[in-house]
């Protein structure tokens, strides 16, 4: 893979190391703490290099320390690939929750004309498809595995990148992108891409991670942005489209946001950070130095003998990645449906009682550790989880 190219630093009065200008709003970052290396892609896959993001002090949005070229962003895109496919089956659900959260934002203008971009498996569209029965519904997608996916769904795929699609002959009312515009290499043209396919009184919606607090979205190295309801704002404005419906995602989805916009130009809302970028910025780097802290601590809770880990999903491979001496005494991954597991380095099994007290690490999201441990402690486990700051 390509290098990262360095961008040259400097020193704001402070002395705070500022690297160059945002490139969404052209304000000053600082440097956020390293993980790594490793570090991790969406996909579970592990990646040489560390992560080293900034973040913003004006639009407060989060991004890479250095910037990437866009066969860099492409290359992630290849064969090897599979988000979504053997490692998602949760995926039909997110896509039933965001299907219903963008139809709800649009209210009684049903579209007739659907183009998902980035549609992975064609979860989104398969929901969409019910709602909107005999509808055109096409999906786009880059990665060759999850568009033949799709396709064997029986869904319309154009395998491609977003920026490369040329003007449809037949525009769409509702041009919609989920979790992708993280990913971009330049997300005002990302959201270009989008316009140009819709229709004159056409919509496009996007869903991202939200930026405004830190989360687990923020250590992936793919996610080449993080992008707050300021940015979404005004790179709407520099496309000449409107943002006319904002919503964080419920709770239970994640910690995401949904972005309505209409290449009309009335209806407007204004951006309402809850949270200052230089607080942002604070909260990122707290919540990355106790990344950097996970493994010592994991580390002092095992006994020095190999132990079975409850979770074989995303948090497993965060563990992987970031707490490399942790993982390497897991014997096993435990799980409710083997279906489930990731393809990690370690075998998967169906969790069950022990025969004797055995301590048990646990890798699912940190907001659910403590339910999960209250679960397994009933089962004479003694349950290792994560610190509470690593919370979100």
């Amino acid at each position: 893979m390509p290098e990262i190219l360095p961008l040259k630093d400097a020193k704001d009065r402070a002395g705070v190391r500022s690297l160059t200008a945002c490139a969404l709003c052209g304000g000053p970052r600082h440097a956020l703490p390293t993980l790594g290396p490793p570090s991790i892609l969406s996909d579970g896959r592990i990646d040489s290099r560390p992560l080293r993001k900034a973040s913003c002090l004006s639009c407060g949005s989060s991004s890479h320390a250095a910037s990437t070229v866009q066969q860099v962003v492409r290359a992630s895109y290849d064969r090897s690939y599979d988000l979504g496919i053997a490692q998602d089956p949760s995926a039909e659900t997110r896509g039933s929750a965001y299907g219903s959260a963008i139809l709800a934002a649009l209210g009684s203008d049903m579209p007739k004309s659907v183009l998902d971009v980035g549609c992975g498996s064609g979860s989104l569209l398969n929901s969409l498809a019910r709602h909107l029965p005999g509808g055109r519904l096409v999906g786009v997608e880059a990665a060759t595995q999850l568009a033949a996916a799709a396709s064997r769904r029986g869904l319309t795929i154009i395998e491609s990148f977003a920026e490369d699609l040329p003007l449809p002959s037949k525009p769409f009312d509702l041009v919609c992108s989920v979790n992708v515009i993280e990913h971009t290499h330049d997300p005002a043209k990302f959201l270009w891409s989008l316009s140009r396919q819709a229709t004159e009184d056409g919509y496009v919606a996007v869903v991202c991670p939200r930026a405004d607090r830190p989360n687990l979205e923020l250590v992936f190295q793919d996610h080449i942005f993080g992008l707050t309801h300021q940015a979404l704002l005004r790179l709407g404005q520099d496309v000449g489209l409107t943002l006319i419906r904002y919503s964080p995602t419920p709770e239970e989805d994640g910690d995401f946001q949904l972005c309505l916009f209409s290449r009309k130009s009335n209806g407007a809302i204004q951006p309402s950070l809850t949270v200052d970028p230089s607080s942002m910025h604070r909260n990122r780097v707290a919540y990355l130095r106790e990344w950097q802290k996970l493994d010592n601590f994991l580390m002092s809770q095992i006994d020095g003998n190999p132990l079975p880990c409850f979770g074989a999903g995303e948090v497993a491979a965060l563990m992987r990645a970031y707490a490399p001496r942790a993982w390497s005494y897991v014997a096993e991954l435990l799980v409710d449906d083997p279906a489930t597991a990731w393809r990690l380095d370690r075998s998967a099994r169906v969790y069950k009682r022990p025969d004797a007290p055995s301590p048990l690490l646990i890798a699912v999201h940190p907001s659910r550790q403590r339910m999960v441990a209250n679960r397994v402690e009933g089962d004479d486990y003694r349950a290792i989880c994560w610190p509470d700051t690593l919370g979100r």
